[in-house]
């Protein structure tokens, strides 16, 4: 079984603020006017997120299986290249996620 710290490495969760700048700013210009709704507005934060560490973790899972990632790489450590996850754990978390990501949009 991967750790939670593997998993979170490759979620990127660093990348989650840019992510959520756009949705926050999109959600302030409209944030006094009656159209506005909180519900709607941490639904749409809540499926970036999920849409964000989608993608991130479908490109950990891509890479590897194109051999993108070899030991040649250059940058930081990918989970399923260095073995911290297997690649079927990576592609069911992936349909997990893409799932978790539909239903919450």
């Amino acid at each position: 079984m991967a750790s939670t710290k593997a998993w979170l490495g490759a979620m990127r969760l660093r990348t989650l603020p840019l992510a959520a700048s756009v949705v926050i700013a999109g959600s302030a210009s409209n944030l006094f006017s009656e159209g506005f709704s909180w519900i709607v507005f941490a639904l749409t934060l809540v499926t970036t997120f999920l849409l964000q560490v989608l993608s991130n973790l479908a490109n950990d899972y891509g890479d590897f299986k194109n051999g993108a990632d070899s030991a040649e790489r250059v940058g930081p450590s990918r989970a399923v290249q260095s073995g911290e996850i297997t690649a079927e754990q990576m592609k069911n978390a992936v349909v997990i996620t893409a799932t978790l990501s539909l239903i919450s949009g």
